[in-house]
């Protein structure tokens, strides 16, 4: 079941295919807890570490080595945590949520680390303790550079590049939509517009796109995927069409969710793909 609102949707969410399908790459699978792209890669974070793999490479092999970068948990920055989330590229920077799993009392607030495009590290923030204590994701708003996250109530607005005294510039709140539930990724699209991904206790899947106007959060269109699906991960937003398809075609549309299907010994991952009934408003 999916269903639209307001002005300005881009429509229905339509299923576009799963590819990789229940593939175990090396290393990269493991915990897989993000993604994000530029022109020339892909860009997936797991519970310890943060991969760069480029666009051509085949997200199914499972019998050699994918990724060309690799960064892990900085020493250095870590305090306690252990954990990074779903991760945004922008403007030739990787921003990275790194939190303390299972966060509790006395355990350190969540951190933002920022790494080049070849994953080195180039800067760190905490977010505010007041605000947040954990971030199991980040996105980058193209229209303004602002950051968002959230850990599980309201969608918290920062200014990363105004930062003092090494926590991020809290900008402002905003309120989310009482028929959405905040999963552990989300991203935006060229125009604005937050997609967001979770599942609900019988284990479907929803998928949420959102416009973000000021201080406001307006629901305009979400799909519901009945069944049984792994634990949704990261999101990214990419038109893929028009990088990736002519490579691997089973990468299609515009919304890409990540999930993992955590096993003992094995960990396993998909990507769903969905495509917007109409594009230019995606």
């Amino acid at each position: 079941m999916y269903w639209t609102e307001k002005l300005d949707s881009p429509g229905s969410l339509l299923w576009a295919g799963d590819w990789p399908h229940q593939a175990e790459p090396l290393e990269i699978s493991e915990l897989v807890q993000g993604i994000a792209h530029n022109a020339t890669h892909h860009f997936f974070s797991k519970r310890y570490g943060v991969f760069r793999v480029p666009i051509g490479e085949n997200l199914s092999d499972e019998h050699r080595r994918l990724w060309d970068r690799k960064a892990g948990i900085p020493e250095r920055l870590a305090g306690g945590r252990d954990h990074f989330g779903d991760i945004d590229q922008y403007k030739g920077y990787v921003f990275a949520p790194l939190e303390k799993y299972g966060w509790t009392s006395g355990d350190p607030t969540a951190r933002l680390i920022i790494f080049n495009l070849q994953l080195e590290v180039v800067g760190h923030l905490d977010f505010p303790p007041s605000l947040q204590r954990s971030a199991g994701w980040v996105a980058i708003n193209p229209l303004n550079g602002y950051l968002y996250s959230n850990d599980g109530g309201d969608i918290h607005v920062y200014d990363w590049r105004n930062s003092t005294n090494g926590q991020l510039a809290h900008l402002y709140s905003i309120s989310k939509p009482d028929e959405v539930y905040l999963g552990q990724g989300a991203a935006f699209s060229a125009s604005g517009k937050l997609y967001t991904a979770r599942q609900r206790h019988d284990s479907s899947l929803y998928i949420y796109g959102m416009l973000i106007s000021g201080r406001a959060a307006v629901v305009q269109t979400v799909r519901h995927e009945g069944g049984v699906f792994p634990t949704t991960e990261g999101v990214d937003v990419w038109d893929s069409g028009r990088d990736v398809e002519s490579v691997h075609p089973k990468f299609s549309g515009q919304i890409h969710v990540i999930c993992l299907d955590a096993d003992i010994g094995t960990d396993q991952w998909y990507i769903y793909h969905y495509k917007v009934a109409d594009v230019s408003r995606l």
